[in-house]
């Protein structure tokens, strides 16, 4: 492999990286958004419940979290937080 071989196959990696950082960052920052928006609006979280029950083929929430819990020794508080139906 040549020198030059090698610089542009570290400047095709550094790219690639660049990219997937920046689109991971966005990710994240949608992700708080949405989040932010659910936790402060019940019609907003009521829709996100909806859809992602639709989306689970109609299993249970509250279910899923218990099996979780169970999975976690029973080591998982939900302080300060009420999930409602």
């Amino acid at each position: 492999m040549t020198d030059e071989q090698l610089a542009s196959y570290l400047d095709s990696a550094a790219t690639r990286i660049r990219q997937k950082r920046q689109v991971d960052f966005e990710d994240a920052i949608e992700a708080v958004r949405a989040g932010t928006i659910v936790a402060h609006d019940a019609k907003a979280y009521n829709r996100w419940k909806t859809d992602v029950t639709r989306r689970s083929g109609g299993a249970d929430t509250r279910q899923g979290l218990r099996a979780l819990k169970l999975a976690a020794g029973g080591n998982v508080t939900t302080d300060g937080f009420e999930f409602r139906n």
